[in-house]
């Protein structure tokens, strides 16, 4: 089994859990080792959010916007100084 095999079954057995603060911790080693698996940065950010860590989700948005345009959407209505959104829809 690989280490990214072995990262998405401790995922998964956390988020079964509700485990969300160590999700991310394994959500954000997965990005790191594989940096192009938009999937994670997307289920990242969209952890972030229920975090109310809304920087942080627009950062992983960010990355998304430059590996691919699928996900981007998915952040565009999140909260930001007064009503304004993070990012501009796709």
């Amino acid at each position: 089994m690989t280490q990214t095999e072995e990262l998405l079954k401790q995922i998964k057995r956390s988020q079964q859990k509700g485990q969300i603060t160590e999700t991310i911790a394994l959500y954000e080693t997965l990005c790191i080792q594989s940096p192009d698996n938009a999937a994670a940065h997307n289920n990242l950010a969209s952890l972030y959010v229920q975090k109310n860590q809304y920087q942080k989700a627009l950062k992983q948005a960010s990355t998304l916007r430059i590996k691919t345009r699928t996900f981007v959407f998915s952040f565009s209505q999140l909260p930001f100084d007064g009503g304004k959104t993070l990012v501009d829809p796709v």
